[in-house]
């Protein structure tokens, strides 16, 4: 998906725990995100989707404490 305002793709980051996730559902939600015309990125998200509890929802937020006021989360 393109942001119109920037013209640009935005970028996705996955945060979840892998034990408790499959690699089959793992790959499943990359190539969705990857379908709807988003980029995968690690490093700087726009959007971070978590996948899990409180747990993993406030490991996503300290790994992404320097950019916290550019990045959204999702779960």
């Amino acid at each position: 998906m393109i942001d119109t305002s920037k013209n640009q793709i935005m970028k996705i980051a996955l945060s979840y725990k892998t034990e408790k996730l499959n690699e089959e559902f793992i790959s499943f939600i990359k190539e969705k995100v990857l379908s709807y015309g988003f980029e995968l990125d690690d490093s700087h998200p726009d959007v971070v989707l978590f996948i899990g509890g409180d747990g993993t929802f406030l490991r996503a937020v300290h790994q992404y404490l320097n950019i916290l006021n550019k990045v959204k989360f999702v779960g």
